[in-house]
This record gives structure tokens, sequence and C-alpha cells, in this order.
């Protein structure tokens, strides 16, 4: 924080964007703590980054209506796919990402988003004309929105596990989810 308040000192920015700034340090600590953890957890092994990546964030990636039957396996590489952000009141949150709501109240397509609530579901779809073009934004005036999220390239490198009767050493081509269609 005092390195920021030293950064609006020398620039001299107004109070109102001050105090905006101050909160947004604030509601994104976590993000600098998780990034903090990101670099412990790449000392592990993959499997056990898989393991505790999958520990953290399960209980989000079950939110996701096309995830609820898939096997444990590529659910825990689907979960090494998310990143946490934070939008400031106001902002939106662009298309073609899947975003899980974490904490706040986001507005997307007429409806209200809260905790566990998913929305960008159709960014794993390859043709954009079957893509929603609704962008959500963080209701205003003082709700954040915390949320992951992922891009369609993140999930499509997600690898589903190796069939029964593959060689163990052998990796399995990345998912292809070009034949997914709008329902």
């Amino acid at each position: 924080m005092d390195d920021l308040n030293r950064y609006l000192s020398l620039h001299n920015l107004p109070q109102e964007l001050r105090r905006r700034l101050r909160e947004y340090l604030h509601q994104t600590r976590h993000l600098q703590m998780a990034e903090a953890s990101k670099e412990i957890v790449t000392l592990l092994s993959p499997a056990l980054q898989g393991e505790v990546t999958w520990a953290v964030n399960k209980r989000w990636v079950k939110r996701v209506s096309f995830f609820r039957n898939a096997e444990p396996e590529f659910l825990v590489q689907i979960s090494l796919c998310l990143s946490p952000l934070v939008f400031t009141p106001g902002e939106l949150a662009v298309s073609g990402f899947l975003y899980i709501v974490h904490r706040g109240i986001a507005l997307y397509g007429g409806r209200v988003l809260t905790s566990g609530k998913v929305w960008g579901e159709d960014c794993i779809i390859e043709s954009s004309h079957l893509q929603k073009k609704w962008c959500a934004h963080a209701l205003r005036p003082h709700t954040h929105v915390h949320a992951c999220s992922s891009s369609n390239a993140a999930l499509c490198r997600a690898s589903p596990p190796p069939s029964p009767g593959d060689e163990p050493w052998r990796v399995p081509p990345p998912l292809s989810l070009a034949g997914v269609r709008a329902q």
C-alpha cells in the first residue's frame, strides 16, 4: 500500500481515483497471495500440483454443468486452467471466457449471478456466431466480483484421461471441442 501511495502522490492523481485504486488493491490481496501460492505449487511434482489445485478449485469446477459427469483426472486438468480475477463495480467481463463467481454480484443476460454461478460456458463452442455476445458486469456502486476464469484455448489444452489399454507412458492428445454445438 505504501508503494501505491507513493505512486499516487508522484502522479498527483485525483482523490476519487486514489480511493478506487486503494479499494481495488484491498479487494485483490487474495490475488497477490494466489500468485505467491502459484510459485510454490510449481515446485511440486505434476501429480501433487494437480492434487493441490483440485483441492483448491473443486467446489468451483463442479458448478459448471458440462463438467458434472467428467472423469476426475480431466477435472484436475481443468482446475489447473483457472485463473483468479476481480472486477471493479461496473466493469465489463469480456465474452469468450468461462467465469465462475466466488464472491460479489454480477449481471449477465438479464440474470443476477452470485457465488457459485457460472457464465460464459459457450466459450467452448468454436463457431463464434453460436456464442452469446453478452458481457457480464459487476453491479454498481460497491460490488467487486471475485471470480475465476479460463479461456477456450486453455480449456481445450486439457486432456481427457487415457483410455483403458493405452500405454501409460503415452500422453493423450489434447481434447478437441471443435464438434461441440450450442444447445
